[in-house]
């Protein structure tokens, strides 16, 4: 069935004679009786138009709170209790969605508010170097962010939300301020390193205005294809080095307080002891399980006399030894 409009009609037939008539139409060919049958979870379906309409005006008002989540090639929504959120932001004709409900239901798209073109309003332009290159996967999840918390300083319109799997990037998204969905592409023949079942994302925020690369954080569901997942917030984590390591004291010399700081590419248990010229143990000041990152430890050497001192750091196979000097 086509439904069409026909305006500013200049002429008309009359007294059952045939003349010329020029019309202007709008509207589109639609089937507004195609009816979906859709269960739990997700559901791939195609928007049967060759137009536009925006996500919510499509989605009939007695069946809208059952959607929970739309997702696109690249792009998705969230439906919250303040409307839907995301990148993707209207049905396009032609193309398929994956249509995530709470319940089985039934439904035909809501046309009422079709156009002849996208009406899509998110727009990010991509950093054009080869580091920041996603290919689309056939398989894909989305993560949706509101918050993120750094230790200094705020997000900024423009910084980039990077997703990874180990050190394969496979999403990229720009902040804009608003609640945004991170795409996390599944593995494939043409995207090898991508996700797999079960396996948890990494992200990263990218600052526009210095280049750094912030570590992010939180409670990180497992990936699983066309997952549309709400992190409850990012917050900055310590970056993690790349080998053992014990840095240098600062200050050394020291009275009568010095700061020691070492880190640890994994977890582990570690140990922080000083040791006097005869090789005798005065104080311990770690010892234990500590995570992968950087750590520091105080010596507050006040009860001990000037000399030379020795700090030693045992993780795992490491074993480092630093000299200190203590001046009073």
């Amino acid at each position: 069935m086509f439904l069409y409009e026909a305006i500013d009609e200049e002429k008309a037939v009359l007294d059952n004679v045939l003349v010329a008539v020029d019309f202007s139409f709008y509207g589109l060919p639609v089937n507004p009786d195609l009816e979906y049958s859709l269960h739990t979870g997700a559901n791939l379906i195609s928007f049967p138009s060759h137009g536009s309409v925006g996500i919510s005006d499509g989605i009939p008002d007695d069946v809208e709170d059952h959607f929970t989540g739309i997702a696109s090639e690249g792009s998705a929504a969230m439906n919250t209790e303040g409307g839907w959120v995301g990148t993707l932001t209207t049905f396009d004709g032609g193309n398929g969605y994956w249509i995530i409900t709470s319940d089985d239901l039934s439904f035909s798209y809501q046309l009422d508010g079709l156009t002849r073109s996208g009406i899509n309003y998110y727009v990010e332009e991509l950093p054009t170097s080869s580091a920041f290159k996603v290919y689309q996967s056939p398989h894909q999840a989305f993560y949706f962010v509101d918050t993120i918390t750094l230790d200094e300083g705020f997000v900024e319109d423009g910084d980039w939300l990077l997703s990874y799997n180990g050190t394969v990037l496979t999403g990229i998204r720009q902040w804009q301020g608003v609640m945004i969905d991170i795409p996390a592409m599944g593995f494939s023949e043409i995207t090898p390193g991508y996700f797999k079942e079960g396996e948890i994302p990494t992200f990263k925020l990218l600052q526009h205005s210095t280049g750094e690369y912030i570590p992010l954080g939180g409670d990180i569901q497992p990936w699983s294809e066309n997952g549309v997942y709400t992190l409850s917030g990012l917050v900055e984590m310590q970056p993690i080095p790349d080998e053992f390591l014990l840095m240098n004291a600062y200050p050394n010399p020291f009275n009568p307080v010095t700061t020691l700081e070492f880190g640890l590419p994994v977890d582990g248990n570690v140990s922080i002891d000083i040791y006097n010229l005869q090789g005798r143990l005065v104080e311990t000041l770690a010892k234990g399980y500590r995570d992968a990152g950087y750590h520091s430890v105080i010596w507050n050497a006040d009860s001990h006399s000037s000399g030379v001192y020795f700090v030693s750091m045992i993780a795992g196979e490491y074993t480092d030894t630093q000299k200190l000097i203590l001046i009073k």
